[in-house]
């Protein structure tokens, strides 16, 4: 009995693991740029508030992965590109996103090194992690 247990046990780990951390296949990753007014994909921005308020992507529907599962319908067009702070994110949103039926062009990363580089004006990254 207890060999069972731990079989069901270490599916459930193994099937959890898999929703974080497995990348959605054919997903690429594309700038925001290339995603532009005339193109009909919504921007979904799924990093946190305080990440999202400080370094906004203009156009954006700001929609946190916590609050994505019951505010989804929020979400007006099928088509949308993600905006993450981490793959993490992306593969949470993406996949729980296809689940219901929304159609999930790319992604772009958009980390707290790469707000400082575009606050400060800054080329080089080694440069930012040296003040840090």
């Amino acid at each position: 009995m207890s060999v069972f247990i731990f079989l069901i046990s270490f599916v459930v780990l193994i099937y959890a693991a898999a929703l974080r951390y497995v990348p959605v296949k054919g997903l690429k990753e594309i700038s925001v740029q290339e995603v532009g007014p005339m193109k009909p994909y919504l921007i979904v921005d799924v990093r946190q508030f305080q990440t999202a308020h400080h370094s906004p992507v203009q156009g954006s529907l700001n929609m946190p992965l916590a609050y994505l599962t019951r505010h989804f319908r929020d979400i007006t067009q099928r088509e949308v590109v993600i905006i993450a702070s981490d793959k993490v994110e992306v593969n949470m949103s993406v996949k729980f996103l296809k689940r219901k039926g929304y159609i999930v062009h790319g992604y772009h990363l958009k980390s707290e090194i790469e707000n400082t580089i575009n606050e400060q004006g800054l080329e080089n990254p080694a440069r930012i992690c040296n003040e840090i």
